[in-house]
């Protein structure tokens, strides 16, 4: 009898069973609907790429799975990969389509994605991202990276998450303070990412790493105090302190501003000068956000400006903003954390549409659906129709 062939589950391929999948999709419906509600279209893009497509901006080399075809017994190499995010494929889209797109191009995004991640609590190596971006051609205007809060903060709302926190920062300031020293473009590279790896909390650490990448130790100290600052008031004390330029800490003022004039509640954005977000295609404003309660669960929801990335592909300047959810992994905290109600097992279950609340409470399926489908038009009628901003 021939040997029997493992079957056991492939570490970080999540795969749900009815009751779970019936959840997840019902949060993939969510926030397709709030996406469109902002005016954002939907693409879809193939899910393998040209390698040095994926590439071009970002060295993502070890975290991507790229694609063979087994041949007398050896793996055919290829110039293949899967995408590990839906940013690299979009802007080789854009390229692609631009002369049948309307700009500014606002688009949106729900595919899963695949990275080569190391085993680790909620971290998955295939999974769904959702994202939005606007794309401009030449220029897009700021008011757009305000915008972005106020759609994660509706998106959120629907989805009845408990209470979070958009944190908020322009990678230009730490990059403008850094350059008082006067480091290589390779060498400020090395040190955003050392603060993006680091926590506020462990400020030593931070310490140690930007001492390692070389960053020269006049400057050390003025890092640290700024990656502890919590007001916009401060950190311009800050900057000006070390002679650094504020061009950046003034962008981030405006787009804070706007958003909240645009309704972002002023209570769910702060600025966190610790953000320098790891990819190198960012260059302004960035976003991060957080649960209240369970910043240990990490970012459930980041982006950013990115003003050159499709600089590899062509002349043309396409700036864009844009952030994802990293959908399944937060599904996937909030059910262990026992935040959803995942007890039914098929659409017609007499519990299928019953959710539970942050405080335990549940909610009947024809409330639930009726808040869902109605409440946008009862804000549409009191407040006017959500128009996409084109500028």
């Amino acid at each position: 009898m021939a040997d029997s062939i493992e079957i056991n589950p492939i570490s970080g391929f999540p795969e749900w069973l009815p009751n779970l999948r019936l959840q997840e999709e019902r949060f993939i419906d969510t926030i397709r609907r709030q996406y469109q509600l902002f005016g954002f279209t939907p693409i879809e893009t193939a899910a393998v790429e040209r390698f040095n497509v994926l590439t071009a901006k970002t060295a993502m080399q070890r975290q991507i799975f790229t694609l063979g075809r087994p041949e007398e017994g050896e793996a055919e190499e290829s110039d293949l990969g899967l995408h590990f995010d839906l940013t690299v494929p979009l802007a080789r889209y854009v390229v692609q389509n631009a002369e049948k797109l309307v700009f500014p191009f606002r688009r949106y995004q729900i595919q899963k994605v695949w990275r080569g991640e190391r085993k680790q609590r909620s971290r998955f190596r295939e999974f769904y991202q959702c994202d939005i971006d606007v794309v401009g051609r030449g220029t897009l205007d700021p008011i757009h990276d305000a915008e972005i809060p106020c759609v994660i903060n509706a998106t959120f709302e629907a989805l009845k998450l408990p209470d979070f926190q958009v944190q908020i920062s322009n990678r230009k300031i730490l990059g403008d303070l850094i350059r008082v020293a006067q480091p290589d473009p390779e060498q400020l590279t090395r040190a955003l990412r050392a603060i993006d790896k680091g926590d506020r909390d462990e400020i030593e650490k931070t310490r140690a790493a930007l001492a390692a990448e070389g960053v020269d130790a006049r400057v050390i100290p003025a890092v640290l105090d700024l990656i502890r600052c919590d007001s916009v008031v401060n950190a311009r004390k800050i900057l000006q302190s070390v002679g650094a330029v504020t061009a950046g800490l003034d962008e981030l003022q405006a787009v804070m501003e706007s958003a909240i004039t645009l309704g972002m509640p002023e209570g769910r954005l702060r600025p966190n000068f610790a953000i320098a977000r790891g990819l190198d295609y960012y260059t302004g404003t960035i976003y991060e956000t957080f649960l209240v309660g369970k910043e240990d669960w990490g970012s459930i929801c980041s982006g950013g400006r990115y003003d050159d990335l499709a600089s590899f592909f062509t002349t043309q300047k396409y700036p864009g903003v844009g952030i994802s959810i990293g959908l399944t992994r937060l599904f996937n905290l909030l059910v262990q954390a026992q935040l959803i109600d995942v007890s039914c097992s098929t659409p017609t279950h007499p519990r299928a549409s019953r959710w539970r609340s942050s405080r335990g409470r549940t909610r009947s399926a024809k409330a639930s659906s009726r808040s869902a489908i109605c409440a946008p038009a009862a804000r549409r009628r009191s407040r006017g129709t959500r128009w996409p901003i084109m500028f």
